[in-house]
């Protein structure tokens, strides 16, 4: 199994995101569905029309020595994989990497770092780097950095930011007492696929380790109707974020 790399540095953070310009002019959202386990979510496209991306499934195990977290390209744990996290017991930092886990040689993966700031005491921000793959960006390293809104108190809500301070994904979770939703993540268009792929493995770690493991009581997103008075007052793709209750979102 190939070395695991040093994290780079994250990247520089005013705490005022910016607005992305284009390509980066759309968020995807996916709604984090559990299963009939609460230890698997589907990864669901909203709102679901013939142009949306496809869906993903985050299958997790109970292992010590392998990776715990497998993101599959589709609907079903059957669904290929394509990404996968390990949470270590004897580190604050997490791994990730891209592929099949369970099928690829172990020499051919490669590991990223994705690295806990603070202790595991307290919640935490995270940063990581992953190598761009297409042509017009072949071997560029891109970093990443997720940042917690510190203002939610009792539910964990991030923003991941590039190098050039621009939102590029979100994560909130659904809250313990919301048992058909673990959350909401969005990821902004114009991506890479496998680069996609790394914001949505790396938002699950995170989501696994401050939402799920602490049991974040409230629901870090918007409620539907709040969303609907946000859509209706022309509301600026910003920084967001509601108050949350403990109802669950139906």
């Amino acid at each position: 199994m190939a070395a695991h790399p040093t994290a780079s540095a994250p990247p520089p953070y005013s705490g005022t995101p910016t607005s992305v310009p284009s390509p980066f002019d759309e968020m995807h959202q996916y709604t984090m569905y559990y299963t009939t386990s609460r230890l698997n979510v589907r990864l669901q496209p909203e709102p679901q029309t013939t142009s949306s991306p496809a869906p993903y499934y985050m299958q997790s195990s109970l292992s010590v020595t392998k990776p715990q977290l497998m993101l599959r390209l589709g609907s079903e744990k059957t669904s290929p994989m394509v990404a996968f996290a390990k949470i270590q017991n004897t580190s604050r930092h997490m791994l990730l990497g891209r592929g099949d886990c369970q099928n690829d040689p172990e020499d051919s993966i490669v590991w990223e770092e994705l690295h806990r700031e603070k202790g595991m005491l307290h919640r935490s921000d995270y940063a990581f780097s992953c190598t761009a793959s297409e042509k017009t960006a072949q071997g560029k390293r891109l970093q990443f950095g997720w940042r917690k809104d510190m203002g939610k108190c009792g539910s964990t809500v991030y923003d991941c930011v590039d190098d050039q301070e621009r939102v590029v994904a979100r994560m909130a979770s659904g809250g313990a007492l919301n048992f058909r939703k673990g959350g909401e993540l969005e990821v902004r268009g114009g991506l890479e696929q496998g680069v996609r792929e790394m914001l949505i493995v790396s938002a699950l770690a995170i989501w696994t380790s401050e939402a799920f493991y602490y049991q974040s009581l409230w629901r870090g997103y918007p409620s539907e109707s709040e969303k609907r008075n946000r859509a209706g007052k022309g509301h600026v793709d910003g920084k967001d974020g509601v108050a949350a209750d403990a109802k669950s979102d139906h």
